[in-house]
Parts: C-alpha cells; sequence; structure tokens
C-alpha cells in the first residue's frame, strides 16, 4: 500500500475499489459455463 501512495494512488481510487477473498477469485477465473448456453450459473456449496 505504501509504494501505491508514493507511485500517486489516491484515497478516493482506493474507495473505489473492490476487495475480493482468494476463493471468491478462484471461482471466477476458473468459469466454464457461458452465459449464453442457457445452463445454470448457479453455484454449489462446499
Amino acid at each position: 500500500m505504501g509504494l501505491a501512495m508514493k507511485l500517486g494512488f489516491t484515497y478516493d481510487q482506493l474507495v473505489d475499489t473492490v476487495g475480493i477473498h482468494p476463493t471468491t477469485a478462484e471461482a471466477f477465473t476458473t468459469l466454464e459455463t457461458t452465459k449464453s448456453s442457457g445452463d445454470s450459473t448457479t453455484g454449489g456449496g462446499c
């Protein structure tokens, strides 16, 4: 965070960012169902 501030990252930019938990990010990067397929995109539990 300190490096980002030194490079000009502002508080307003920080407020506009969205944090994603690594487990959730993994779900986004391993998506196999496309919206156009018409299949359900509802996720299952652990």
